[in-house]
């Protein structure tokens, strides 16, 4: 099952770098601590912020991928790499109408609603 963004869980045990988690409605998985954040996250819906936290065993999803301990190690541990693309990707910046124009151009529609 997926996870959303900003979907409390609960952690049930770890496994070095992985954490079973389960969420509100009862699903079980397992997820890289990486995804995972104590912090508490702010939404936003169109121009609605919507406010979510954790606390206690909760902890809320942060998004998959690398977060910035992660990237340090992969790229400690993988030298030779170029990353000057993914350098200038992290730069660019996509105004809200080039976002929309783009969207509506590739027939992309939310599943969540909003705008």
């Amino acid at each position: 099952a997926d996870v959303a963004y900003g979907a409390k869980v609960t952690v049930q045990k770890r496994q070095g770098p992985w954490v079973e988690v389960t969420d509100a409605a009862g699903h079980q998985g397992w997820l890289h601590e990486s995804a995972l954040s104590q912090k508490k996250l702010k939404l936003v819906s169109g121009s609605i912020e919507a406010g979510t936290g954790a606390s206690g065993e909760e902890v809320a999803l942060a998004g998959k991928g690398f977060n910035e301990t992660v990237e340090k190690e992969y790229r400690k541990q993988n030298a030779d790499l170029d990353y000057s693309w993914v350098d200038r990707m992290e730069k660019m910046v996509v105004t809200a109408p080039e976002m929309e124009t783009f969207l509506r151009q590739g027939g992309i529609q939310s599943r969540e609603g909003g705008r």
